[in-house]
């Protein structure tokens, strides 16, 4: 392949003493009806609950959005809020877009602005410089570290992503379309110190969360070439205007890095917009299937780089591929190409695509053991949960490691841990030696993750939190250590409710956003909700009745480590499947006198 310009873009957020990057969490509200011949009003009722629970499930999974509200009940129509990253909602679009999962999630509006709006906390985009290398603040953040790619197929899970970052070190995971002849991929891009096989090995050998790594797609030199930031020694400015802070860097040359000449002066890429033909598949479709013809016809590969987050719906895309001779109104399968650009068109919203948010707060096996045993959570929180299930391994086998772990959080922490479920349990941590011993207790065959979690839902009688003990500064050691900032906007209102059946347990997930269960003492931790659009329904099959959360005192939480957990996933908690929507009862609400 010919030798191709290393592009000199912003590939990660900068932290400084007066911001901190919190990835580009936004929200869309979404209509969900199921079209077609009406039947009776009873029967519509199940059939929207039942098409809504399928949708949910595959959000779930394959999005892992941050937040999903329920804001507005009709009858043949619900509206909902998902709070999620650019590349999240890309990935909806891929993996849940069908008749069977939320093919009828039709976008109303969204928020585009970040969801996160502290004082101390820059909501907007970082604009790209390519006259200079872009220096780094936090030198603690890449020392030696480089750009791995890893390409995947298209239809992912969550857990994958989780595992890519845990398993890596990664501060974020930039995750890109790509295609190379035949394939639709997606392109994981990560900084790290590791091999691209040794995050392999680790995310397919324990409970294989990531199914079809894609070698030898995904070359080393391209992956260099195209995600590759310079790290001088010397660093530049961020200069703050308004809303849109810009960055200002120095242009020494540092000894260690060879120097690049300018964008466009021996760049073997094309920067091309291309406009999509008319189909009924939906935007992303539409884009990697154009992706895939061109690099299927002309043998290169094309990139999708640009993300502009305001645009839900463009007729356009700009895409970058290797020099061939494009010309504007050539067209391949699903697009026409409208003008060639400079090369920094395609990277305008680069950043958009890294999650960046903190995972600081997680120990998981997907971490190197070296790692996990030195890894030292930078959370003010005492609250542990400690999760053992495997979904590859038997009900039998995830009962003997729950015993192990809770056995060995015993042996290190001193105290005994508070069993939610044959797979969960709840522990106080009260010092900091104790946080740092937890990580001896993660591994396939103990806890194979620990997570942070508000205090709140701690049993209090045994929580008392560190508070004035200091947590020691990130280390190669300790990835993803980044304390979040208290935001005004991250902190949700949550209420604990005792439930009595699995039906009614199943129907809370389906109304609510569900955050913790206890199946040993029947309760949840759920969000409260916020000001509807009107009466929402509630469960009949609870014992409280109607309105069960409207009197109970709530509490303000922290829940940048927790997701709503969807009315499918709960039935693996009580091990019963509630299949008829019937079952759950789910009572209309009442017009007010």
């Amino acid at each position: 392949m010919p030798s191709i310009l290393a592009v000199r873009v912003l590939t990660w957020l900068l932290m400084c003493d007066v911001c901190a990057s919190y990835g580009q969490l936004s929200q869309r509200e979404y209509t969900f009806s199921v079209p077609g011949r009406r039947p009776s009003d009873s029967e519509m009722h199940q059939i929207l609950w039942s098409k809504y629970m399928e949708c949910q499930a595959c959000i779930d999974t394959y999005v892992g959005a941050k937040r999903v509200s329920l804001l507005k009940v009709e009858l043949i129509k619900l509206t909902i809020r998902i709070t999620a990253t650019p590349s999240d909602f890309e990935q909806l679009l891929i993996a849940c877009d069908e008749e069977s999962t939320c093919a009828f999630l039709e976008l109303k509006k969204q928020t585009l602005s970040m969801v996160q709006k502290a004082k101390n906390y820059i909501k907007a985009a970082y604009k790209l410089k390519f006259e200079a290398p872009v220096s780094r603040s936090v030198d603690s953040i890449d020392r030696v570290s480089k750009v791995v790619c890893l390409a995947h197929c298209l239809e992912n899970t969550n857990e994958c992503k989780v595992c890519l970052r845990d398993a890596s070190g990664s501060k974020s995971i930039g995750e890109f379309l790509y295609a190379i002849a035949g394939n639709e991929l997606v392109a994981y891009v990560l900084h790290t110190l590791r091999s691209e096989d040794e995050i392999i090995r680790a995310c397919q050998i324990n409970s294989r969360p990531c199914a079809c790594f894609v070698r030898s797609k995904y070359s080393h030199e391209l992956c260099q070439e195209i995600h590759h930031t310079r790290l001088p020694n010397d660093h530049g400015s961020v200069t703050m205007s308004g809303d849109q802070p810009v960055i200002t860097v120095k242009t020494e040359q540092n000894n260690n890095i060879p120097a690049r000449k300018g964008p466009d002066k021996t760049s073997n890429f094309k920067c091309i917009s291309v406009r999509f033909q008319q189909s009924e598949e939906n935007r992303v479709r539409k884009k990697t299937r154009c992706m895939k013809c061109w690099a299927t016809e002309y043998l290169t590969p094309v990139h999708s780089l640009h993300l502009d987050v305001a645009q839900v719906e463009p007729t356009r895309e700009f895409l970058l591929m290797d020099s061939v001779k494009l010309r504007p109104g050539l067209s391949c399968g699903t697009c026409i190409v409208e003008h060639l650009h400079n090369l920094k068109k395609c990277y305008e919203g680069y950043h958009n695509h890294f999650d960046t948010v903190s995972t600081g707060g997680r120990i998981s096996m997907y971490m190197p053991q070296s790692i996990r045993l030195k890894f030292v959570p930078k959370e003010k929180s005492g609250c542990v949960l400690a999760a053992t299930q495997n979904k590859d391994e038997t009900l039998d086998v995830q009962n003997v490691n729950a015993e192990a772990c809770t056995r060995c959080l015993l042996e290190h922490i001193g105290h005994s841990a508070v069993s939610l479920s044959n797979d969960r349990s709840l522990m106080a941590v009260e010092t900091l030696d104790q946080k740092k011993t937890l990580g001896n207790c993660v591994s396939k065959s103990t806890c194979q993750n620990v997570v942070f979690i508000p205090d709140e839902m701690c049993p209090q009688q045994s929580l008392h939190t560190v508070q004035s003990e200091e947590v020691m500064d990130p280390t190669d050691h300790t990835p993803n250590v980044a304390s979040l900032p208290t935001q005004p906007d991250n902190l949700v209102a949550v209420v604990k409710e005792k439930y009595d059946e699995p039906a009614c347990l199943v129907c809370l997930a389906l109304l609510y956003e569900v955050l913790l269960i206890s199946t040993v003492e029947k309760y949840v931790w759920l969000v409260k909700r916020e000001e509807p659009e009107g009466k929402l329904p509630t469960c009949g099959s609870c014992w409280r009745g109607i309105e069960p959360f409207e009197e109970e005192e709530n509490i303000q939480v922290n829940i940048h480590m927790m997701r709503p957990i969807s009315a499918k996933q709960v039935q693996r908690y009580v091990h019963e499947e509630v299949s008829d929507i019937k079952d759950l009862k789910i009572e209309r609400a009442q017009k007010k006198n």
